[in-house]
């Protein structure tokens, strides 16, 4: 039994939801702090950067998605073991997570591809300008459903995407913004110094917004 339900919803539903944005930042940025911009975005040794990268994200993801293995067997035992089992296992895998926890490191996988293969083309700003616009679609998706079903056209194509991937939370739609901020801060090796207003200020206008969709979410009930 919870304690206190406005504490646990404060807790559950908005400060701990930093964390994952926070991860893909730091990813974004650990990764892109390696490579060699005066280097062109094809060339081997940046190439060879991301395959390594992406291969040892692939090799966790694989290690704790065998872990899982009898947690997935114990919740689909009960409506038996048959062949649309196991293709919902692989969509799963490759698309949400193969255990729901474990979304966020396929996720990782195609945003940070994602983002890679946008910065060969465009510029930096072009790309998290790119993939904000991705983020808001995906957010619509997954935080306001019913706004984009009544949507005439695309309400239809929202439906067809969520049959065939689910969820908008993964790597195109939620991961791709945060890990070009990453990219930002490596590019530039920024340091906030700790006399700047302007960060600071703009943390905690962000989290008073944070804040009031979450409780505005939840006082209309889309937040259980």
């Amino acid at each position: 039994m919870d304690i206190n339900e406005t504490a646990n919803f404060v807790l559950v539903q908005i400060i701990a939801r930093i964390a994952v944005p926070l991860f893909f930042i730091i990813s974004g940025y650990l990764f892109f702090a390696k490579l060699d911009n005066e280097r062109e975005w094809n060339d081997y040794a940046n190439v060879t950067a991301l395959k390594h990268y992406v291969f040892r994200l692939g090799k966790l993801y694989l290690i704790w998605s065998i872990f899982y293995l009898p947690f997935n067997y114990l919740l689909v035992r009960g409506d038996g073991l048959h062949a649309m089992t196991f293709l919902r296992y692989l969509r799963d895998f490759f698309f949400t997570g193969s255990y729901y926890h474990l979304w966020f490191l396929p996720a990782l996988m195609v945003a940070v591809c994602a983002v890679y293969v946008l910065r060969r083309y465009v510029s930096l700003t072009t790309t998290i300008i790119i993939s904000a616009l991705l983020y808001l679609i995906g957010m619509l998706g997954n935080v306001y459903p019913q706004m984009i079903e009544e949507l005439p056209y695309i309400g239809r194509a929202y439906h067809y995407y969520i049959q065939l991937f689910v969820t908008t939370r993964n790597g195109i739609f939620f991961g791709m913004l945060f890990i070009s901020l990453g990219a930002y801060f490596a590019q530039g090796r920024m340091v906030v110094s700790r006399s700047t207003l302007g960060p600071f200020i703009g943390f905690v206008l962000s989290l008073c917004a944070l804040f009031g969709e979450c409780f505005f979410l939840k006082r209309t009930r889309i937040y259980a």
